[in-house]
C-alpha cells in the first residue's frame, strides 16, 4: 500500500495515501511488524536509486527530478546514511542537482543529513560521517544562487577550487577518467584555468543549525544565548546557541507565524498571519494569554528599550501599543496604507513606522502626533532600524535600496542598492559598528555603521606621530610631516613613498606645498625651509628666519608666505614667483603681525588673498588686510572660543570658520565680527578644521573625523584613528568645470600612531559579504553586547555570523587572478 506498483509505465506509480485517518489505519494494519518501515523505505530507496542514476552511471538515460528529490530521505530512514553521505561528497550527484536547478533543494539535503547524523550522536549511536561532507556543503551554498542561473558553468567552479581542497581532486580525477560525468559525450566546453589561485579558501565562518519547516521570522534573547525561530506552519523553535540543540518547540494557534520578539529572558511574544499575538513562558513552554490584536497578518513587533511596551504593525492599516506585561492595549493609531514594519527609537518615546505608500513616519508615542515623514524610496519600506545613538535612521526597501536618514534634520546621507530583489533585513549591529542588510539575493552584507571608506593608508610602519599633512596641488604627491623623522613625499593615489626631505631630528610642525613640486616645511627649530621636489630627489632652495619659537602653522597665497609661531607673531615673506627661479639662501620677512597675546596657533589666507586670518592660545581670532601696506588689522574677535583656537578656514562666501579645545567648530562673519553658527558634536578638542564646497570637514583629538553641511547636520562621524588626529587636508578640490559631487569629497588625516589615511567621508563601507544561506534571507536578530548576529534563510537555516574585523577597509573574499583558456 505504501510502496509503488509495479508497471513502470503508469501514469502515476505511487499511490497518494490522503487524509491522516486512512494513512494511521494503514500503518496500524500493515507496518505493525518491527522492522517492517524500515523494509519499506530500503525498497523505495533502491526504485528511486534506480530510478534517478544519482551517479550518472548512464549519460544517455533520463533524469528523473522527483525521486532524485525523493531518494535522500528514503536513504536516511532505511538506516543507509552511509550512502547519502557518499552521495553528498560526489561531484557527479551535484552536477546531476545543478543540470536540473536543484542546488537549494541539495543545500536541504545536506541539513537533513547533519540532522540525521547529529541524531545518531544524541542516541550514542557510533555512526561515522562521511568526511569532507562539511566541505561539498560549503562550496554548494556559495555557489548555489549562481549555478541556478549559469549551470554550465558548474564545472569552472569545481576547477577554481584550491589544489588541495577533495572537490578539486575529485573533478580532476574524474576528468582524468574521460569526464566520468561531469562532461557530456560529444560536447565541448571552454574552461578557464586559474594559474595563481589561493591555496585556501576563507571558509564561511558561521555555525548551521538546520530547522524543520521553512522560517518566517528570528528572535534572539537579551543574553545572547537563546534563539527563537517562528515559522510558517505556526512552530516555534527555541535552540541553544552555544550546543545548536533545540531547547523546546511550541505549536501556537496560528496558521503561521510573522514576527517574534523576547520581551525578557524568560518571556516571547510571537505575531502571527491571523493578527494574533501570543505571549509565552520559554521556561514551561506555557502561553501566557492571546489576544485577537489585527483583523489581518501582524508584519511586524517592536519592543520598547525598557521592554515595558510592545508595538505592532498590520496590514490591517492599524499600529498598537501593548503593555507587554499585562497584554492590555495602551494606544492606536491609523494609516491610510498597510503598514509593514516598525522600530522603537532608542531613548523610547517615538516609533517609526514603514508602509506600503513608501514613506517613513515618527510618531510621538501616546499622543501619536506626526514628528516628521521622510520620503524618498521608489517601492515599499520593508524594515526600519534605528542607530543606538538614535541619530541615524536606516530604511530598506523592496526594491533592494538601503537609505540612510539624519530623520530630525530631513537630510538623506546616503542611498545604496544592497540587493537584488527584497531587502529584508537591515539592522545596526555591534553597539552600531555595522550595519547588516540581507534580501531575496541569497547574500548577507555587512556594512560599516556610519558613513566614511577608507581609501588607503600611508606610513603604516612608521613609529613616529604624523604632526602635519598637504596635498599638493594638482593632488599627486602628499606630503607628511613626523614628530622626528624626515618629510615623507608619497603618491597620493599608489601609496608609496617616492622622495623624503632630510629635515634632521625636529617636529614638522606645519608642510605646506606652494606649488606642484615645491614645499614649505616649519617646526621646532624656529625656520621655515623651502624644498623643491623633483621625482625622488628633494633639495633645499632656501632657509625663513626669524621667528624666536617654534612656527604652529604655515598660509600661502599669490607669492605671499605666511608664518605662525608660538612667539605671539605672524611673519609674512615674499617669495620670487616663479618658484623656480627663487634665489637659494637666508631670506627676511617683509612685515611682521603682532596682535595676539600668545602663541599663534593657525592661520589661513581668505581666497582671493587680501585678508588673513590668525588664531591663537589667547582665545582671540584675527582678521587682517595684507593687501595693503603696512599690513592692517581689519577686526580682533576677543574670546571667540573658551580654549585655545586650533584652526582656522576661510568659506568660498568669504566667512571664517574656527575649531578649538573647547570641542566646538564656529562660523563668523570676519569683517563684523558677528558669530553666525555652531557646529557642535565632538567630544574631544577640535585639532583641524577645513571646507570643501558645501562641506565642513573637522578632527578632533579623540581620532574623530566629522562632515557637516551648512545647516550644521552632521554628516557623518569617523572613528579615522584609533588616537588623536593632529590634522586633516582636503585631498579633492571642486572643480568648476568638472560636476562635482559631495560623495567625492576625500579627505588625509594625520595621527598620532604614525600613519595617514585617505577617506571618502562620504561613502558607505562594505566590511564584508557574507555567502552560505543557499535561499532567499528573510529575517535576522542580534542583541546589544553580543558581537554576533542571527539570520534565518527559505533553505531551513539558521546561521549564527561572528561579526567579521574591521579595521576602516573592505575585508575582500576573492583575490586578483591569472588564467588561461583551453578546451576539453
Amino acid at each position: 500500500m505504501l510502496g509503488l506498483q509495479v508497471p513502470m509505465h503508469a501514469s502515476n506509480p505511487r499511490l497518494q495515501l490522503s487524509g491522516s485517518l486512512l494513512r494511521d489505519a494503514v500503518e496500524q494494519r500493515y507496518l505493525g511488524r518491527p522492522g517492517l518501515e524500515a523494509e519499506v523505505h530500503l525498497f523505495l530507496a533502491t526504485y528511486f536509486w534506480r530510478n534517478s542514476d544519482p551517479q550518472c552511471e548512464d549519460p544517455a538515460g533520463n533524469m528523473d527530478t522527483e525521486s532524485l528529490h525523493a531518494l535522500p530521505y528514503h536513504l536516511v530512514h532505511c538506516g543507509h546514511k552511509d550512502l547519502l553521505g557518499m552521495l553528498l561528497t560526489d561531484l557527479r550527484f551535484l552536477s546531476l542537482h545543478t543540470k536540473l536547478r536543484q542546488l537549494p533543494h541539495l543545500c536541504e539535503v545536506y541539513s537533513l543529513y547533519s540532522a540525521a547524523v547529529a541524531n545518531d550522536n544524541d542516541c550514542r549511536e557510533s555512526p561515522v560521517p562521511a568526511p569532507d561532507v562539511d566541505v561539498y556543503r560549503e562550496f554548494a551554498q556559495r555557489n548555489a544562487a549562481f549555478l541556478s542561473r549559469y549551470p554550465l558553468l558548474f564545472l569552472q567552479q569545481v576547477l577554481n577550487e584550491p589544489q588541495a581542497s577533495p572537490i578539486s581532486q575529485e573533478a580532476q580525477r574524474l576528468l582524468g577518467k574521460g569526464g566520468g560525468g561531469l562532461l557530456t559525450p560529444g560536447g565541448g566546453l571552454r574552461l578557464m584555468k586559474w594559474v595563481n589561485r589561493p591555496e585556501t579558501l576563507r571558509k564561511v565562518n558561521s555555525k548551521v543549525m538546520p530547522i524543520p519547516s521553512t522560517p518566517s521570522c528570528v528572535g534572539i534573547s537579551p543574553s545572547g544565548c537563546t534563539a527563537a525561530v517562528g515559522t510558517g506552519e505556526g512552530s516555534l523553535y527555541l535552540l541553544d546557541l552555544e550546543s545548536g540543540q533545540e531547547v523546546r518547540s511550541l505549536a501556537t494557534s496560528s496558521d503561521g507565524i510573522s514576527a517574534c520578539i523576547f520581551l525578557s529572558e524568560g518571556s516571547i511574544c510571537t505575531a502571527s498571519f491571523d493578527g494574533k499575538l501570543e505571549m509565552w513562558n520559554t521556561q514551561d513552554g506555557c502561553r501566557l494569554f492571546l489576544i485577537e490584536a489585527h483583523q489581518r497578518e501582524i508584519t511586524s513587533c517592536a519592543r520598547s528599550p525598557d521592554g515595558k511596551l510592545l508595538v505592532s504593525v498590520s496590514l490591517d492599516h492599524g499600529l498598537k501599543l501593548w503593555d507587554s506585561s499585562r497584554g492590555t492595549l495602551v494606544g492606536s493609531w491609523f494609516s491610510s496604507h498597510p503598514l509593514n514594519c516598525v522600530t522603537f527609537h532608542p531613548e523610547g518615546q517615538l516609533v517609526a513606522v514603514g508602509s506600503w505608500d513608501k514613506l517613513i513616519c515618527v510618531l510621538k508615542c501616546f499622543t501619536w502626533e506626526s514628528v516628521l515623514i521622510l520620503s524618498g524610496h521608489s517601492s515599499t519600506v520593508r524594515e526600519l532600524s534605528f542607530s543606538p545613538v538614535g541619530n541615524v535612521l536606516a530604511s530598506a526597501a523592496l526594491d533592494g535600496e538601503v537609505r540612510l536618514w539624519a530623520w530630525r534634520e530631513q537630510v538623506l546621507l546616503a542611498a545604496f542598492q544592497a540587493h537584488h530583489g527584497a531587502t529584508e533585513v537591515v539592522r545596526f549591529v555591534g553597539h552600531g559598528q555595522y550595519l547588516v542588510t540581507a534580501g531575496e539575493d541569497h547574500k548577507v552584507q555587512v556594512w560599516s555603521g556610519h558613513l566614511g571608506q577608507m581609501m588607503r593608508s600611508y606610513g603604516t610602519e612608521c613609529k613616529s606621530p604624523a604632526l602635519s599633512v598637504s596635498v599638493s596641488p594638482e593632488g599627486s604627491m602628499l606630503a607628511v610631516g613626523h614628530q622626528s623623522e624626515c618629510v615623507k613625499i608619497y603618491n597620493l593615489h599608489e601609496g608609496f613613498q617616492t622622495a623624503k626631505c632630510n629635515v634632521g631630528d625636529l617636529a614638522v610642525l606645519s608642510l605646506l606645498w606652494l606649488q606642484e613640486g615645491f614645499l614649505a616645511t616649519a617646526g621646532s627649530d624656529k625656520a621655515v625651509r623651502l624644498w623643491e621636489v623633483l621625482g625622488c630627489q628633494a633639495r633645499g632652495r632656501g632657509v625663513c628666519e626669524g621667528h624666536e619659537r617654534a612656527v604652529l602653522s604655515l598660509a600661502y597665497s599669490n607669492g605671499v608666505l605666511a608664518s605662525a609661531s608660538d612667539d605671539c607673531c605672524v611673519l609674512l615673506w615674499s617669495l620670487h614667483l616663479p618658484l623656480c627661479d627663487q634665489k637659494e639662501g637666508p631670506m627676511s620677512p617683509i612685515a611682521a603681525l603682532r596682535g595676539h597675546a600668545a602663541g599663534v596657533t593657525c592661520c589661513a589666507f581668505s581666497p582671493n588673498g587680501q585678508y588673513l586670518a590668525t588664531g591663537s592660545k589667547d582665545r582671540s581670532l584675527l582678521s587682517w588686510d595684507v593687501s595693503a601696506s603696512p599690513p592692517s588689522l581689519v577686526r580682533e574677535i576677543v574670546a571667540c572660543h573658551r580654549d585655545w583656537v586650533t584652526g582656522c578656514a576661510w568659506t568660498a562666501a568669504f566667512q571664517l570658520l574656527s575649531c578649538s579645545s573647547d570641542c566646538t567648530v564656529c562660523l563668523w562673519d570676519p569683517l563684523s565680527g558677528q558669530h553666525l553658527k555652531e557646529f557642535l558634536g565632538h567630544k574631544s578638542a577640535v585639532s583641524s578644521v577645513l571646507t570643501v564646497g558645501d562641506l565642513v570637514v573637522s578632527s578632533s583629538r579623540d581620532g574623530v573625523l566629522k562632515v557637516w553641511n551648512w545647516e550644521g547636520v552632521e554628516l557623518t562621524s569617523i572613528p579615522a584613528h584609533c588616537s588623536q588626529i593632529n590634522q586633516c587636508a582636503s585631498a579633492c578640490v571642486p572643480s568648476e568645470a568638472a560636476e562635482w559631487k559631495e560623495s567625492d569629497l576625500q579627505v588625509i588625516t594625520a595621527g598620532a600612531d604614525g600613519s595617514c589615511k585617505r577617506w571618502s567621508p562620504l561613502l558607505l563601507e562594505q566590511v564584508a559579504t557574507l555567502t552560505g544561506h543557499s535561499a532567499g534571507v528573510c529575517a535576522a536578530a542580534a542583541t546589544w553586547g553580543v558581537h554576533s548576529f542571527l539570520t534565518v534563510a527559505r533553505d531551513r537555516t539558521l546561521r549564527l555570523w561572528p561579526l567579521p574585523p574591521y579595521e576602516g577597509k573592505m575585508m575582500y573574499l576573492g583575490g586578483k587572478g591569472i588564467f588561461k583558456l583551453f578546451l576539453l
